[in-house]
């Protein structure tokens, strides 16, 4: 009895001392804070629910005045190097300013203004591959046996899963704008949409053009989504629901629209004061399943629910049963990029 008792408390302690010890290894931060909620997701039928959930929020403090609030968790750009948290280790880089960081199969992979991208392997930090595609990197897709890269000029470059160029496309374009959300992908078939406004589809096998769709004008705000077989197209107010052959199949106008967020089979249309809250089958009608209300400048996804803060740091979250009071940071709040919350001394990183 005694001895299962003492491998017990040994087994106990051993966790203790694991856990405190990661909390601890991690890069320099500033700012701490907890709290309890309740979450409930938003979703077409309304039952889904969350538990409750303790939330660690981290102001985590930018030094370099060019460091990059990258879609990848918890790794970021800092000075001249990239940092994993998940890894422990870093990456020394020549990097410029306007970094992109993409996670991709077993790759990470790194792009500036100076038109090189480089591929790291995940799992040792060790450069694999280095290329120039001659304009800055912009975004990033990838199939089962393919990588396409998208540059700031709406050029392509697809590559095998082990880094073989494959194939070009040249767009033509003589702008440089990086388009963040500007590929996606079903199938063999990839959509792009170039910086004139331009929607193609191309084959992700040899680069051909199998479709276009011309526009007159891109503005700044746009977006594309995919569901399946079909994709979501805005361009300022004007929301277009197409399939991957190249077929319109609903186009609307959503007055003072700004954003869309997708999360799961829920699409939020974010208007001036307003959130509209619809899925595929109710846009196609034209239909909105549920309305807020809302004062609240910048939207982002926390632990699979929106959210949404206002300047003064005070966060809420959406369900089916309204708009909840989730914290108040009391903190400067500039923005939301690539769904990190921006302030002014860094950006506040959410973790459980």
């Amino acid at each position: 009895m005694f001895t299962k008792v003492f491998r017990f408390l040994t087994c106990f302690l051993v966790c203790v001392l694991i856990s405190s010890c990661e909390e601890k290894d991690k890069w320099k931060e500033v700012g701490s804070d907890s709290r309890l909620s309740t979450i409930k997701i938003a979703s077409s039928d309304y039952h889904n629910t969350r538990k409750p959930f303790r939330n660690k929020f981290k102001v985590f403090k930018s030094l370099d005045e060019h460091c990059d609030y990258s879609d990848c968790k918890s790794d970021f750009i800092y000075k001249d190097s990239y940092l994993s948290f998940k890894n422990k280790w870093k990456i020394k880089t020549e990097l410029k300013d306007n970094v992109s960081v993409f996670d991709v199969k077993n790759y990470i992979v790194l792009g500036d203004f100076s038109s090189h991208v480089y591929f790291f392997d995940k799992r040792n930090g060790k450069l694999v591959k280095k290329d120039d595609i001659n304009a800055p990197l912009s975004s990033v897709v990838c199939s089962s046996d393919r990588i396409v890269l998208s540059n700031a000029k709406s050029s392509l470059r697809a590559y095998s899963i082990d880094l073989k160029k494959m194939w070009d496309f040249k767009s033509g374009s003589t702008s440089v704008e990086f388009m963040r959300k500007a590929l996606v992908r079903s199938g063999s078939t990839l959509v792009s949409l170039n910086s004139e406004g331009d929607l193609l589809g191309i084959s992700t096998i040899n680069g051909e053009v199998e479709w276009s769709h011309l526009s007159s004008k891109l503005s700044k705000r746009y977006a594309l989504f995919t569901f399946s077989n079909k994709f979501l197209f805005m361009n300022n107010e004007k929301v277009s629901l197409m399939d991957y052959k190249g077929n319109l199949i609903k186009e609307l106008y959503i007055n003072k629209l700004k954003n869309i967020i997708v999360l799961r089979n829920s699409i939020f249309l974010i208007c001036e004061k307003e959130v509209m809250e619809t899925d595929l089958n109710n846009l196609l009608e034209g239909k909105f399943l549920l309305n807020y209300s809302t004062t609240n400048e910048h939207f982002f996804i926390l632990d699979e629910c929106l959210c949404s803060v206002n300047k003064n740091g005070n966060v809420k979250y959406y369900n089916s049963e309204g708009i909840h009071d989730f914290v108040n940071l009391n903190i400067n709040i500039i923005g939301v990029k690539n769904n990190k919350v921006v302030t002014g001394s860094g950006w506040l990183e959410f973790s459980k």
